[in-house]
């Protein structure tokens, strides 16, 4: 006959010994708890700003800011990742890059050279014998409308497009929990649109 104070005893150490694998699975982080905090400090990476990055695809092609135009720079999300749109022009040679916002890594890269005729084109779109600001210039412009300097705010776009043949710039950054969308005339600096978004 089996003595009920072996059997308590065995129950007893099973039950001690599950609840020990517990406290040691918790130990190893296997919990959601210890998930979630896993999660919440990756999320909390921090990402370089957008005059990183352009200057990071700028030594990557061996060129200062003064030798180029820069067409379009903006933070994009890409399988996941944030990246950095960077495209800019050095004469008759139009460069492309995507540089990973985290590590600051080149993803990718690549350079043409643009076809006479479409830069002459975009010579006429832009007003013949007219100075053209810089997308920086713009970018100052939409600051002070916004009442922000510089270093208050994180640009997610600043990029040169063409409409009804009218250079203009797209400029957008977040600040204080909002995102400001301007429109530039690329000639006169006059504001043509703005927004703001939660």
């Amino acid at each position: 006959m089996v003595n009920k104070k072996t059997v308590c005893a065995v129950l007893c150490a099973l039950l001690t010994a599950s609840t020990v694998g517990c406290k040691a699975n918790n130990a190893k982080g296997q919990t959601s708890d210890s998930g979630m905090a896993v999660n919440s400090s990756v999320e909390n990476i921090q990402i370089i700003d957008l005059e990183e990055a352009k200057s990071i695809a700028l030594e990557h092609s061996g060129l200062s800011e003064n030798d180029v135009v820069f067409v379009e720079t903006k933070l994009d999300r890409d399988n996941g990742r944030d990246e950095y749109d960077i495209e800019f022009t050095s004469g008759s040679v139009k460069y492309e890059y995507e540089i990973d916002a985290g590590s600051g890594n080149v993803l990718g890269f690549s350079s043409e050279s643009i076809s006479e005729s479409r830069a002459d084109t975009e010579t006429s779109l832009s007003g013949e014998g007219s100075e053209q600001l810089t997308v920086d210039e713009a970018k100052a412009i939409a600051l002070e409308h916004a009442g922000f300097a510089a270093d208050q705010v994180v640009f997610t776009k600043s990029e040169l497009d063409y409409d009804n043949g009218t250079a203009e710039y797209e400029i957008e950054f977040k600040a204080n929990g909002l995102e400001y969308e301007y429109k530039i005339n690329a000639s006169t600096g006059k504001i043509i649109e703005f927004d703001t978004d939660d």
